[in-house]
């Protein structure tokens, strides 16, 4: 599961630009984080069409690709504390999260950036958590 990253000025639009390039490309958005400095923001998206999102939006603002973890989360107390201690017990470090809506549109889920992605999702799938 990958996320795209962009970098944009932190001035008005600039969140309102992105949202309407992927709408004219038909690009869904799942997903979002906007996270801030004085002079600029780094959003993160997942989205239903990565390659077109990429190459809608390339020209437009410097954007990068990541890979994160995508895993299925009840909208229930406790569901947050489940994942991390997962994780903690397998010696998973969580780089940041935030949540998302199931490609279905369905169901809540959580992406991670973590710093062993492949040990990530192989403890996930042995505790029966699905993975997308």
């Amino acid at each position: 599961m990958k996320e795209i990253s962009l970098i944009l000025k932190n001035v008005p639009g600039q969140l309102a630009e992105v949202a309407d390039i992927c709408a004219a490309e038909g690009i869904n958005i799942r997903g979002m984080c906007v996270a801030e400095t004085e002079h600029i923001s780094l959003l993160r998206l997942v989205v239903d069409d990565l390659d077109a999102a990429h190459d809608a939006l390339k020209d437009r603002f410097p954007v990068g690709i990541k890979e994160v973890v995508e895993v299925e989360v009840p909208n229930k107390p406790g569901a947050l504390s489940n994942i991390a201690k997962v994780f903690a017990a397998a010696g998973v470090n969580i780089d940041y999260a935030y949540v998302a809506v199931a490609p279905d549109g369905k169901r809540d889920t959580l992406i991670l950036r973590v710093d062993k992605i492949n040990i990530a999702v192989q403890t996930l799938k042995e505790k029966h958590i699905r993975v997308y």
